[in-house]
């Protein structure tokens, strides 16, 4: 194994479940053997699990290898802990300001999840702040956060004024407003926000569902959304609970593909338990699997883009396949990566994105076809 195979294995290991990490210590104690700490920071930092890896970490290695780990990474954890004290701050706000409105509202991962599941606002470091609403309460919701300050959404509605997902205020730190968590549902997110315990806290199948469409969402990519899922099992994770999962996907079939997808992956990711045990998992999403972030940013956008397609309920595929492939001037300007060239830069976007998606996903299906050649010779 090359060092940075290791390197990438040993972040891998530090946020995968419990169990997991148990059964494979001594594989971790070898892979450390070939890592060079300095190497290691900038490859926890790179897949976004510094804050939650650094610990686990830290008990593995050497007193000299943890020591330049640290400082490796001191910098990550003061910008993750001043994030987390302002989200902090603004998430007891903006939820307060809500219930002073008497909107029923429940926070989505963010700081307050990463004191539940580990134990420290910096493990899990974020840009923004997620509030699920019911969806009759968003525009009321985007006022009374126009109250604390936050900007005026911009995003693109449908002819019921709803956002795809939600409405993105700006603000430090910034606002998303959700109405539902995943573009297959109208009425889980609602149901799971009717069923919410005080605190307000998610009840646990509704949230763990969340956060596998989260991941399916993602495209299954990367190591942020399987650490938190590790996390979350490790600290509520019991049988009764997988149980309650496979009925919240009996409750809401559309999203039944995605959830399987998730927990298969995360599953052979980070070691948590899949309550389908593979079964119902669409292989073609699950080989398109990529957590370690290979690939350029493009071929990245143009792999989740494939999974969601392969994940759609079967009437929404092809609607799915336009959401991704014909974007509208408006929706463009909400990107996070500008266009270059203006009008016109965003116009010859538009105009060619339909054969450059194409070709991305010609290569992705011939990436799943040798892996699935590889998978049966083996």
């Amino acid at each position: 194994m090359s060092a940075h195979a290791a390197e990438s294995e040993l972040a891998r290991w530090a946020v995968s479940a419990r169990a997991g990490r148990d059964r494979t210590r001594d594989r971790a104690r070898g892979w450390l053997a070939d890592a060079d700490p300095r190497r290691l920071a900038a490859e926890v930092t790179r897949l976004g699990v510094a804050g939650a890896s650094a610990p686990r970490l830290r008990e593995l290695a050497d007193e000299r290898f943890a020591a330049t780990l640290d400082a490796e990474l001191a910098e990550v954890r003061a910008i993750s802990q001043a994030a987390a004290a302002r989200q902090r701050v603004a998430s007891m706000a903006v939820l307060a300001a809500l219930a002073a409105h008497e909107i029923a509202a429940v926070p989505l991962k963010g700081v307050l999840m990463a004191e539940r599941l580990y134990g420290d606002a910096a493990a899990r470091y974020s840009s923004d702040i997620d509030v699920l609403v019911r969806a009759q309460d968003l525009r009321p919701a985007v006022e009374v956060a126009r109250g604390l300050g936050y900007g005026e959404p911009t995003d693109p509605v449908d002819a019921s004024g709803l956002p795809l997902l939600h409405f993105a205020l700006d603000g430090d730190p910034a606002l998303e407003l959700h109405w539902r968590v995943h573009w297959f549902e109208t009425d889980f997110a609602a149901r799971a926000l009717a069923r919410a315990e005080p605190g307000p806290v998610l009840r646990r199948a509704d949230e763990l569902a969340m956060l596998l469409l989260f991941y399916a969402r993602d495209g299954l990519t990367g190591l942020r959304q399987p650490a938190d899922i590790a996390a979350w099992w490790d600290r509520y994770g019991e049988d009764e609970v997988l149980a309650e999962l496979r009925a919240v996907a009996d409750e809401a079939p559309a999203l039944a593909d995605a959830l399987k997808a998730g927990a298969a992956t995360a599953a052979r990711t980070v070691a948590t338990p899949d309550p389908w045990d593979g079964r119902g998992a669409v292989t073609f999403a699950a080989r398109l699997a990529n957590w370690r972030l290979a690939g350029s940013e493009d071929r990245l956008r143009a792999d989740a883009s494939l999974v969601d397609i392969a994940l759609a309920p079967r009437g929404e595929k092809l609607t799915t396949l336009r959401r991704h492939a014909l974007i509208s001037l408006p929706e463009m300007e909400g990107w996070h990566r500008p266009v270059a060239g203006g009008v016109v830069g965003r116009r010859i976007e538009q105009m060619t994105r339909p054969a450059k998606l194409g070709l991305r996903w010609l290569q992705a299906s011939a990436r799943v076809f040798r892996r699935t050649v590889r998978s049966h010779i083996r």
